[in-house]
């Protein structure tokens, strides 16, 4: 049966065919509790149950997007992908739904976010993945906040001091709590083809390093030099998205971690952060 999913699948994007995916996000309100601290985010999430980490949206090439986005939040929202025109970013009010159809995503990994005051820094914002491949992938969404900023905002207040986070996350979860999260561990086995899409939705650059495996850059939304360099040190800027492909060539568990410390602190405190771990099996 998979052989014959496959086997549609490669069919299909040889002869160019199209299909209508539809998907539904909701825009939810809740505290983000780490091991340190628990502080109100906004987050994009597949239930009107408010989740941490935000809902990824995956999709194939040449496949049209039908995406509904449902406002739960008492505050107006609104869509937008970055660097993709023609998207319909007008107001949605609190409690309403719209549709919108998003056609001509080429393959790779694309940020969409709510461009009203601080609701993308307050979080939302994530990732769509293109998909031209059968390998198992990886999302990786980079995201660091002050939690005193959160509190200010959420009164509707502008915040009073400069911008020092003090709280790290991968798919809105810090570590020890990345070690629960299978969308935050690579998982695999020796020999795999596994992608990673990292995306850097915060407002600070990052360096995130992974032991044990050397990773291929296979895009960069900022620096298209990068691409085909293999490394296990990679520069992150704002907003940008980064592909990569390994191919683990032994087992083991090894982390993965942002270079900067603070980034691997909670409330101060090390270990935390920005940590997530491979599990490579032989």
């Amino acid at each position: 049966m998979k052989a014959k999913f496959i086997l549609i699948f490669l069919l299909q994007a040889s002869l160019g065919f199209s299909t209508i995916v539809s998907d539904t996000i909701y825009i939810n309100s809740g505290f983000l509790v780490t091991d340190s601290d628990s502080f109100p985010v906004l987050s994009y999430n597949d239930s009107p149950v408010f989740n941490q980490g935000n809902y990824v949206i995956n999709i194939q090439k040449d496949d049209t997007l039908l995406l509904s986005i449902k406002n739960n939040h008492s505050q107006k929202h609104n869509f937008n992908i970055k660097s993709i025109s023609g998207i319909d970013t007008s107001a949605i009010s609190s409690g309403s739904l719209k549709t919108i159809s998003i056609t001509g995503l080429q393959p790779g990994g694309y940020i969409f976010y709510d461009s009203y005051d601080y609701n993308s820094y307050l979080g939302l914002a994530s990732a769509i993945v293109v998909k031209d491949f059968l390998h198992k992938h990886y999302v990786l969404n980079v995201r660091e906040f002050m939690t005193d900023w959160n509190f200010q905002l959420f009164n509707l207040a502008i915040p009073s001091s400069s911008y020092l986070p003090n709280c790290f996350t991968f798919n809105g979860k810090s570590y020890p709590d990345t070690k629960m999260d299978s969308s935050a561990n690579i998982m695999g086995n020796v020999g795999d083809t596994i992608i990673v899409f990292i995306v850097n939705t915060g407002m600070h650059h990052h360096a995130i390093h992974t032991h044990g495996y050397h990773l291929t850059i296979l895009n960069s939304t900022k620096e298209s030099h990068k691409i085909g360099r293999s490394k296990d040190s990679f520069p992150l800027y704002t907003d940008e998205v980064l592909t990569l492909r390994v191919v683990p060539d032994q087992p083991g568990m090894y982390p993965i971690h942002d270079h900067n410390l603070i980034s691997v602190t909670n409330g101060g405190n090390y270990p935390g952060g920005m940590i997530t771990m491979f599990h490579i099996m032989p």
